[in-house]
């Protein structure tokens, strides 16, 4: 019984995907392709265009116009590994236009309303997929003749053997990734049926597998992959480190360029530090609605540069687009007195990403007694009456982010205002209710100690490289302090605290992530409550309000109705606002300021509710050139 389609909506959506599918192939009597592709063609260096798409490929409905081939796209990053994060921010082509599977809506609305709660949304690589009675297995038929850059044919088999070898080898992912476990910890499985069929087998029901096991990252080609694997081949596992895809958007072909790619532009070239080029792939199986093979754009080039001299390459009309390292709302005001100098637009997108918020591990082993303190949820609950959430928007943000104490937009039609029961400013109501779990001020300092006289001392770590957190991470602390908490910012790089993480050391550390309103809660929480994979390392004698969370989360997992989905979701975020808090949330939304050059074509204004690089940078083209060197 198929399973992939519930409701009338949804049967509309996946008549209108079929239709799509099947009309696709006739969009032009032939495909057309960028011009130094034909050049290429013609010397006998690629086979034409029609003999490296697939026999039906993905149909991209460009934003404004149809575009122009041709020109460089100008970035600039302070990491050298930017050189392939090929779009407006990380992450570009994982789930969304270079992953095998499919697209999946941020808006849960959107998720839920638009007929996608089975369905899946745009079928990129993959063609279409079945669920069978209990929703335990889902089988997908990958779309035919797509191709690796190196212009192999993308079949089931690389992705069985690198879900079997790379995505749940414990040697590769310790503890297992979220895309690979189900409930009580069991490994989901791939069986291969075809060359171009495969099967995802769950342990228990799982109606939105799809969107676990479809990531691009996860996948790689065999043929390339297999002979560096250390299970065939004398390379360390340290060695292969080196490919593993996961992480940075394929990360590992900054060391290793050749390895064949997905999306729409491979990597040539990479320098930690003059920074790295991309061309574009001859095998990227997506057109626009005229039939033209994108993208429309030839190369990427991204520069290395400091913040200050990357915001210099901008006034001089040297960035064509660009949304990182800009999240600093101080930037705005000079990046707008200089838009006619470097003939760009700062654009102001709505996005979920890059919000502070505070996370505790209360099985840190660092201060037992203080990990006690934090598995008390009137202590979490403290801690957040004592955020001055609107101070923090009217500061840093000019007013323009949505404050809440769980990430769920005041704005959505998912938001209850149980959700915030205590995302209030009340400090006064917080230091009596740390008072009601035995701490007092003795001394008169305005610090509370425990009974045995010791200062309640937390020490907050922030990564200094994700900005503006420095800022929002000291007003944080600042309001701890204020209602006698010991709290110390402690400043480091992102990877410190991850290895704190993993050593069970670090007590509480701020991150960054796209809202959970338009993420859906498992691909964002992770394994915050999950009693396995607490912070990596498990949890010890799990909190009742923590299990109940995890309870939570799982039924929202395993629902099989749009509507049972709905029901769960909103009640996990409301016992999440109350009982859980494991992680304090200042914003649900935040303003990003995007730099848009004025000769880019099919960029949009503003995307709502979203993250940057959903925009789908391959149909973005230039209008006109300039000397790139």
């Amino acid at each position: 019984m198929i399973k992939s389609f519930t409701g009338w909506k949804s049967f509309v959506t996946f008549l209108l995907v079929v239709l799509l599918s099947a009309l696709s192939s006739a969009v032009a009597d032939h495909y057309n392709e960028a011009p130094i592709l034909a050049e290429m063609v013609a010397a006998g260096e690629l086979p034409p265009v029609d003999e490296r798409l697939p026999l039906v490929p993905f149909v991209r409905e460009v934003v404004n116009e149809i575009g122009v081939y041709g020109g460089t796209l100008r970035k600039w990053d302070n990491d050298p590994r930017g050189v392939v994060l090929h779009n407006l921010y990380y992450w570009n082509f994982n789930n969304d236009m270079g992953g095998y599977g499919f697209n999946n809506p941020l808006d849960l609305v959107q998720y839920i309303d638009d007929g996608l709660f089975f369905s899946g949304h745009a079928p990129l690589y993959a063609e279409s997929f079945e669920y069978n009675d209990d929703f335990t297995e889902v089988t997908v038929r990958l779309r035919e003749g797509v191709r690796w850059s190196d212009g192999s044919l993308f079949t089931a088999d690389d992705i069985v053997w690198s879900w079997n070898n790379i995505a749940t080898n414990d040697n590769v992912f310790a503890p297992p990734g979220h895309w690979a476990v189900v409930e009580g910890g069991a490994k989901i499985q791939a069986e291969l049926i075809d060359e171009m069929t495969v099967k995802f087998i769950s342990a228990t029901p799982h109606p939105r597998m799809h969107t676990r096991v479809m990531i691009y990252d996860l996948i790689a080609s065999r043929a390339f992959m297999e002979p560096v694997h250390p299970d065939f081949s004398d390379t360390t596992w340290e060695e292969f480190r080196d490919y593993r895809l996961l992480g940075n958007a394929g990360a590992g072909s900054v060391l290793h360029p050749e390895m064949p790619q997905l999306g729409p532009w491979m990597v040539v070239s990479t320098d930690p530090i003059e920074g790295g080029r991309s061309t574009r792939n001859p095998y990227y199986p997506v057109v626009d609605q005229e039939g033209n093979q994108l993208p429309y754009i030839d190369h990427l080039r991204i520069r290395i540069a400091s913040p200050d001299a990357g915001i210099l390459s901008t006034f001089q009309g040297q960035v064509d687009i660009q949304a990182e390292h800009y999240s600093d709302l101080a930037n705005f005001q000079v990046l707008k007195e200089n838009e006619e100098r470097g003939d760009y637009q700062v654009l102001v997108w709505k996005s979920g990403g890059v919000q502070g918020y505070l996370l505790f591990n209360i099985d840190t082993k660092s201060d037992e007694q203080l990990a006690g303190l934090m598995r008390q949820a009137d202590f979490r609950r403290a801690v957040s009456l004592a955020m001055n959430r609107q101070e923090v928007n009217d500061t840093l943000y000019f007013g323009l982010a949505d404050v809440s104490g769980t990430v769920v937009s005041p704005e959505s039609a998912f938001h209850d205002p149980a959700m915030d029961l205590y995302a209030e400013y009340d400090p006064e109501r917080a230091r009596s209710m740390l008072e009601g779990l035995g701490l007092q001020d003795t001394n008169g300092d305005g610090i509370l100690e425990y009974a045995d006289g010791g200062k309640v001392t937390i020490i907050i770590n922030g990564g200094v490289n994700l900005a503006p957190h420095p800022e929002v991470d000291q007003m944080m602390v600042n309001y701890m302090r204020e209602v006698g908490l010991d709290a110390i910012y402690d400043p480091v790089q992102s990877s410190i605290i991850f290895e704190g993480r993993a050593a069970d050391t670090v007590q509480a550390y701020s991150n960054w992530g796209p809202s959970n309103e338009v993420i859906l809660p498992w691909l964002f929480m992770g394994s915050y409550y999950d009693p396995d994979a607490y912070m990596g390392n498990g949890l010890d004698d799990p909190p009742a309000e923590f299990v109940r969370m995890w309870e939570l989360e799982q039924a929202t997992i395993t629902a099989t109705t749009p509507e049972e989905f709905s029901a769960n979701l909103r009640e996990f975020w409301i016992a999440f606002g109350d009982i859980g808090l494991q992680q304090i949330a200042i914003t649900s939304t935040f303003p990003v300021p995007m730099i848009r050059h004025n000769r880019m074509g099919n960029v949009p204004d503003f995307l709502p509710k979203s993250r940057p690089y959903d925009a789908t940078p391959d149909q973005f083209y230039i209008k006109y050139d300039y000397d790139l060197e």
